[in-house]
């Protein structure tokens, strides 16, 4: 066998070398299955969350259903209510005119109390 030169590195080296590369290939390994856990708990953790968020949006479906219900309800209750009010208004601004009319007439003294 030649000796070694200068440039080649000796076999003791070259084993280094080789454990060194099997450390780092079992610490990515390590690595991998950290993240492959953390993925699965995560992936848990989503799904979990995600059917709860489907049945919250569900549970609000049928109470936005149940306050337009209640709105249709109250719409049709409070029509009646605006024609009242509509003929109050009539009646007061009516009145209101008589009594503006009134004042006026004692002020301009056509009226003598």
């Amino acid at each position: 066998m030649p000796p070694p030169s200068q440039t080649q590195p000796t076999t003791a080296v070259v084993l280094e070398r080789i454990q060194n590369l099997q450390d780092d290939v079992r610490e990515l390994y390590i690595k991998i299955d950290l993240l492959m856990a953390e993925q699965r708990a995560f992936n848990i953790n989503y799904t979990k969350c995600h059917a709860e968020l489907l049945a919250d949006v569900k549970d609000h479906e049928k109470r936005l259903v149940e306050v337009e219900r209640l709105a249709e309800t109250l719409k049709d209750l409070v029509s009646p209510l605006v024609i009242a009010n509509k003929i109050l208004i009539f009646i007061g601004s009516s009145l209101m005119l008589m009594v503006i009319a009134f004042l006026w007439a004692i002020l301009t003294h056509k009226v003598i109390l």
